[in-house]
Formats: C-alpha cells, sequence, structure tokens
C-alpha cells in the first residue's frame, strides 16, 4: 500500500492481506496516511531464506522458459531517485513497448492503472488476437509453495484484470509455476473473475469507508483500522502480532478463553457476553439456548473460562480433575483413565523437523528419553539419513518392547505419531514394526489425557503452558533454542551447504532433550493426579489395558505368503537396477508390488482407527470430521430407506453428497449423505427404514477401496511366474503382465507373438485398432 498525492495505491499483497485479515489492511492504511507508525520488526531467519529460495525458484523457472520461449525481454528497473508513481509508470511503458513487440516471455513486468499496481513474474505470448496484433498474453508467477493457495490465485486474478486492461481483452487462462512442479498450474480467469471482483470491491469499500470513531475498549489503532484484531492464522507471521495481542488483553477478549472457537465467540457476542470474565460467570442454561453451540459445547468453554478467571484473581495456578468416562465393555476410558500402567521400559518422545527442507520436507532430529533421563538423538541431515535414523528409531522401541512388552512411548499432541506413519510411507520401511506399535497402542498421546482429564487456568494447554503445574524448569533458554532452530532450518532449506554449527546443532539438541524429559515428567505427575482422582472420588481409576499387537491369524498367513514370494522372485537379482536384465528387474517390481495395495491402506486405516477414539471436542476440531450433532428427525422417504436430519455447530469437514460416513461410536455406517448445507449447519443421512443404529453424535470418513481381488491376482500372477518365469511361452494373462512389467510394448488384440506393425498411422485409428 503506497501514497500517492492524496491518493492510495493499492497492490496484490493488500487484497491477500485482507482476505487474511481484514484489521491489517485498516493498520496498513493508519501507517500509509502517516496516523501510527510501523510496528518495530525483528530478524527472522525463516523469511530470508523464503525469500531466497523464492528468488531461486524463479530464476531456475525463468531458464526453463529461456529454453523453451527463445524470445525474452527483461523489464529493467528505471534508474534511482524517481518518485514511485513515475517507477511504476515508466516500468508499465517498458512493458507495454514489450507486449508490442510480441516478445514471447516478459519477465518482471509491471502494470499499473493509477490505483493498482501488478507485478507478474512473467507474462507468456499465446496465439489470441488483442489490440497488440493476432497475440496476447497470460500471467504466470513462481509460487514455492507445493499447491496452489487462495491468496495466489487472487493475486493472478489481479494481474490478469490489470493485463487486460493494457491488451483489450481479458486473458484465457492464468498460471502458477509452483515450487514441486516443472510444469504450470493452470485457472481460467473466468472461473476466478467473479470472485476476485467480490473481493476487491469489498476491500475497497472498507478502505474508502471513513473508520468509526472509537469507544470505550476501541480506541487508538483499532480505532484508525475501523475493524477489531480478532485473532487469526496470519497472526503467527504478522509483524502487528504484538499489537494486536496487547489489545486483545487489555479487553479481556473472549479468544483468550483456552479451546473456544469463532463461532462460539460470535454467538456469545450476542447475547453481550464480551469478555473472558463475563464468560466465567455466565449462568447456565441459557435460554434460549446459542444458535448452533449445543449446550455442552458451552458449558465446557464457560468452565474453562471461570477456572482462567478464578487463577487470574488468585494469581495461582489452578486446575480441576475430571471424572473420566469408561464404557462398560471397554477397560479404558478418556482421561487419567487412558494413562497405562507405568513401566521401567518407557520411553519419552519428541520430533524437530522442518516442512520445507528438500521440497518434501525432513524429520531432522528424533529425540527419546527414558525413565531415567537419559537422552538419546536421532539425527539427520539429508532424506538418505532420515531413512536411517527412522529405522534405527524404530528398531530401538520395538528392540525394547520385545524386552518389556508392557512398556509405552509418551508423546505431547499428535505430531509424532504422524510423523512416524509419513517416514513409514515415505521411506516404505518399517510399515510392519510401525502397524504394532499402532495396533498395541504403544503410542500415548499426554496431550488428550491432560485436554480430557483436567481443567486448567491456561490460556493454551502447550506443554510449554502446563510446565509449572508440574515444576519443570527447562535447562535450554526457549528464545536462544528458536533462535537455534530458525537459523539451522533456514540453513537446511538452502540446500544444507557447507559444515554446520555444532553449537546450533547443540542448542537444538538440549532443547529437544528438555521437551522429552517434560514429557517425563508430565507423566509422573499425572500419574500423582490419578491418586488424587480417587481419593476425592473413592473408586478406583481404571487403566488402559494392553491390547493386541500381533496382525490376525488370516493378516499373518498372508504375510508370510507375501514373504516367500518376494524372496522367490528376487532370488538372484542384482541390488543395482543397471546390472538387472529387463526380465529380472520384472521380477524385481513384481515383488515390490506385492505389498503395494496394503501400504497404501495402511495410512487410511491408522486414520480411520485413529479418529474412533478421538474425543468430543477433537471431533469438531478435526479437518475432515463433523462433531457435535443433533438429531432433527424424518425429512423423506426414498424407497426403502429414511432421510434423517442433523444440525451440527459451524467447522470445518470434508463430507459430500454420496459419501457414506461411519459413527465413531459405534464403528458402523451412518448413512449415505444425500444433502449437506454449512451455512444452515444441516447434513441428510439415507439409511434403511428398519435400521436400529442409534442416531450418531459425529461422523468420521470411510472412504476405503476393496482391493482383495487385485491384491489376489497378484500374488496368483507372482506364484505363475515363479513356477515358470516371465518367458515369451506364458499364457495370455502372464504375457500381458510380463510385457508391462519388462516394459515392451502392448500386443492387445494381436495374434500371440506378432509384432505391432510398423506402417505411418493415424494416432485415432492406432487407438481404434
Amino acid at each position: 500500500m503506497h501514497l500517492v498525492g492524496d491518493r492510495l495505491v493499492f497492490a496484490a499483497t493488500d487484497l491477500s492481506n485482507y482476505l487474511a485479515c481484514p484489521h491489517l489492511s485498516g493498520l496498513a492504511r493508519a501507517v500509509t496516511l502517516g496516523e501510527a507508525p510501523k510496528p518495530r520488526t525483528y530478524d527472522d531467519p525463516g523469511a530470508e531464506v523464503l525469500r531466497r529460495r523464492g528468488l531461486e525458484h524463479e530464476a531456475q523457472f525463468l531458464e526453463k522458459l529461456r529454453e523453451r520461449n527463445g524470445f525474452v525481454m527483461e523489464i529493467a528497473e528505471p534508474e534511482p531517485g524517481i518518485s514511485s508513481k513515475d517507477r511504476w509508470t515508466s516500468g508499465a511503458e517498458s512493458t507495454r513497448t514489450a507486449m508490442q513487440i510480441g516478445a514471447d516471455v516478459i519477465f518482471q513486468g509491471v502494470l499499473f492503472d493509477g490505483a493498482w499496481l501488478g507485478k507478474p513474474d512473467f507474462l507468456l505470448r499465446v496465439p489470441a488476437r488483442s489490440n497488440l496484433g493476432p497475440w496476447s498474453y497470460e500471467v504466470v508467477d513462481a509460487k514455492l509453495a507445493r499447491e496452489a493457495k487462495a491468496g495466489a490465485v487472487l493475486q493472478i486474478a489481479l494481474y490478469s484484470d490489470l493485463l487486460a486492461g493494457v491488451q483489450g481483452r481479458s486473458p484465457e487462462h492464468m498460471h502458477l509455476a509452483l515450487g514441486r512442479s516443472d510444469g504450470l498450474e493452470t485457472f481460467r480467469v473466468d472461473d476466478f473473475g467473479a470472485y476476485y471482483r467480490m473481493v476487491r470491491r469489498r476491500f475497497e469499500a472498507h478502505l474508502a469507508s471513513d473508520p468509526p470513531g472509537g469507544t470505550g475498549a476501541r480506541t487508538g489503532m483499532d480505532a484508525r483500522a475501523g475493524t477489531y484484531p480478532e485473532p487469526a492464522a496470519h497472526c503467527d507471521i504478522c509483524i502487528w502480532s504484538q499489537v494486536c495481542d496487547a489489545r486483545r488483553r487489555a479487553d479481556d477478549h473472549l479468544s483468550l478463553v483456552a479451546g473456544i472457537r469463532r463461532n462460539q465467540r460470535d454467538r456469545l457476542v450476542e447475547r453481550e457476553v464480551e469478555t473472558l470474565a463475563a464468560l466465567g460467570r455466565l449462568p447456565l442454561p441459557l435460554d434460549p439456548r446459542l444458535d448452533g453451540v449445543s449446550p455442552a459445547s458451552l458449558e465446557k468453554v464457560r468452565e474453562q473460562a471461570r477456572i482462567q478467571l478464578e487463577g487470574r484473581e488468585r494469581g495461582e495456578h489452578l486446575y480441576e480433575l475430571l471424572v473420566p468416562v469408561v464404557e462398560e465393555e471397554v477397560p479404558e476410558g478418556e482421561g487419567l483413565a487412558a494413562l497405562p500402567e507405568p513401566s521401567p521400559g518407557d520411553l519419552f518422545f519428541d520430533i524437530e523437523g522442518d516442512p520445507y527442507a528438500f521440497d518434501e520436507g525432513l524429520e531432522y532430529l528424533l529425540g527419546v528419553a527414558d525413565v531415567e533421563g537419559e537422552f538419546q538423538a536421532f539425527w539427520a541431515l539429508t532424506l538418505e539419513e532420515e531413512k536411517a535414523r527412522f529405522e534405527e528409531f524404530i528398531d530401538f522401541v520395538i528392540d525394547r518392547l520385545d524386552d518389556d512388552p508392557s512398556m509405552h512411548v509418551y508423546h505431547y499432541a499428535a505430531y509424532e505419531q504422524t510423523a512416524i506413519k509419513r517416514l513409514a510411507g515415505r521411506h516404505a520401511t518399517r510399515e510392519d514394526e510401525v502397524d504394532r506399535l499402532l495396533r498395541g497402542g504403544v503410542l500415548v498421546d499426554l496431550y488428550r489425557v491432560v485436554r480430557q482429564g483436567l481443567r486448567a487456568s491456561v490460556e493454551s494447554y502447550s506443554i510449554k503452558k502446563m510446565e509449572p503445574f508440574y515444576g519443570f524448569g527447562r535447562e535450554e533458554d526457549i528464545r536462544s533454542a528458536t533462535a537455534a532452530l530458525a537459523d539451522f532450518e533456514a540453513w537446511l532449506e538452502l540446500g544444507a551447504d557447507g559444515q554446520q554449527d555444532r553449537t546450533l546443532l547443540d542448542s537444538i539438541e538440549a532443547y529437544n532433550r528438555d521437551d522429552c524429559i517434560s514429557t517425563l515428567r508430565l507423566r509422573d505427575w499425572l500419574e500423582t493426579l490419578r491418586v488424587e482422582l480417587e481419593e476425592q472420588t473413592g473408586e478406583p481409576v481404571p487403566r488402559l489395558g494392553p491390547r493386541e499387537q500381533a496382525p490376525s491369524e488370516e493378516l499373518s498367513e498372508h504375510l508370510e505368503r507375501v514373504a516367500q514370494l518376494v524372496d522367490a522372485l528376487t532370488e538372484g537379482v542384482p541390488a543395482d537396477p543397471d546390472d538387472r536384465t529387463p526380465e529380472q528387474h520384472g521380477r524385481w517390481l513384481l515383488a515390490q508390488l506385492l505389498g503395494w495395495h496394503r501400504r497404501e491402506e495402511k495410512s487410511v486405516w491408522w486414520e480411520y482407527f485413529a479418529r474412533l477414539e478421538y474425543s468430543d471436542e477433537e471431533l469438531l476440531e478435526d479437518r475432515s470430521t463433523l462433531g457435535g450433532l443433533t438429531y432433527e428427525g424424518v425429512v423423506d422417504t426414498v424407497k426403502q430407506s429414511l432421510v434423517h436430519r442433523y444440525r451440527f455447530p459451524t467447522q470445518d469437514h470434508d463430507f459430500r453428497v454420496e459419501d457414506k460416513p461411519h459413527d465413531p461410536a459405534t464403528g458402523a455406517f451412518a448413512g449415505t449423505v444425500v444433502a449437506v448445507d454449512d451455512v444452515r449447519g444441516m447434513i441428510d443421512l439415507k439409511r434403511g427404514k428398519n435400521s436400529a443404529a442409534p442416531h450418531p453424535e459425529a461422523l468420521i470418513p470411510h472412504d476405503l477401496v476393496d482391493t482383495r481381488v487385485q491384491r489376489d491376482s497378484l500374488l496368483a500372477l507372482a506364484e505363475s511366474v515363479v513356477a515358470h518365469g516371465l518367458g515369451s511361452e506364458a499364457d495370455s494373462g502372464r504375457r500381458v503382465a510380463a510385457d508391462i512389467l519388462t516394459r515392451q510394448a502392448p500386443r492387445v488384440g494381436q495374434v500371440s507373438g506378432a509384432p505391432l506393425t510398423t506402417d505411418p498411422e493415424e494416432p485415432l485409428a492406432a487407438a481404434k485398432r
């Protein structure tokens, strides 16, 4: 955002910032108009790394365009010392000239209409007539992201709009050159035009209106911004975050209540409940009830606000124990009842990872401590090392489990389990061992125990916020450790060139060790709370019972059969692919395919069984599930089925018409989705008239495709190949498979052994033949 004379000039970043946070747009305007100082910024190695990687990605894509297109014109920066407006005008004129000449590619062009400024990375010439001649241009922007984001699409939509004003026609397409793609991700401009115009119109109206005068709590910067600093995901990277956080604390904003959701805050404000203190003193039940908020959910956030208010007023760290819910037919339950019996072999685990390193991300440190506090670090600075360290870690845990079947691995929050599953799938290694850990309940998430087992006077249930309750003092300073993490990840993301400073690694390792030891101390404290709860209730608290770790007998037989066939297929096959004959490589490839379907399905089942154990809160927060359902009644009859309607509070979910979700309470089919209305918060499920299943209070995805036929076919093929080989004397089915596995041209519809025709032939005729 810039001020030219008495007029504001906007850029694509301003439009994206408005989407992320309307309050940020108002703050930017206040700074641009000189009504407020820009907040102090701090060096961010991570941001500098992303900037440099972005320039590298842009340069690489430019080189590809040079190779493919030839005539590339780069718009040079004007001479220094001229005004911003003159610089933009000069750049826009140079860009127009390059377009009129008909350059194949225009690099670093400028589009400026006096009110909006656009600087697309590339303009590509296409054969579509415009006022330039028998050609026109389309926008390409280079982004490091692996997937197209809404802000990026909005940005190229703005560029396309500005480009239309220059060439006299709207481009048909716009493109993103993403970080992990060799090509372009292409979008039709018209598909996003209405959305872009709506956002731009709202943005311009938002900044054109005079901000209302501030009264009461909303004074100062908030008055100049014209909005209130509602917390948003953008806060994590925003230079105004400290200013806005101070504002919310001064106002005792509802967002300070741990675990409260935006829709709950909005509904409470409608009832003039605007502060944490007001919510903490709110009498229940409310009449009428809050729309879109169940009484149970309202009671939960009211109780959380109450204990935070009491802790603040007394100046103490307070907690209250919650009686666990235990099903009669299941020996373990929620909260403190989900703690297993402590064992001398127990381990306490934490991971440090970087999602941007080496394009695919890198879990660079797996740290683990035992009950004595002895710590072991598994470091990985490359993807090859990541695989090796992961295997070493899993082998370490399995060896310990073999020695002590009652041991468990404790961690805090879901990241560690998710990372283990991801690593097993990424490297296609230790999958059965990971399956054993998950099936046997060896991994224990203490975050879930805390959230279900107690209520504490904290604004967040992060482990660092909980440490004062069990008196844990960290040896490594968090600020210096955070700086070390940023510096190290910056080094990784720039390609990990050169030797890394050992002091930096030592600081990160100490930070990770503190997390592991803190998890140990938390587990010990939770064990004392179990005793305290038993004294309070006079009833014993159940323990998490042992689970079966071994696969079923049927699965064991299948795995044994697969293992035998893999050994037979790969016998005598060289390890180096370059040393294999086509027949040997075909056998090796078939051996890998025997376990492919199971590997692919494993991740789906892991997620499914994890969601079966989700709490009500987790079902609401997960982006794929649907929680908080309340039954409305039958709304339609379709043949021999009834359509049941359920209401749900505002939340993210993945359900669409024709999906067949399951009820996590029963693990059974809940019905076929026939309608979803996110605006009204309703979902309709169809199921048989005679169904006796209870009405679900939540839904989880169940989108697994049964692949037993494919797996059995591959096994039969493998047995045939082991018996007869991949030779030309094979039966017709094995011959087709042999052609695929050995990369031979297909012989579909031809006489056995007949060569393909060599006569020139049109593609359509060849396809028909």
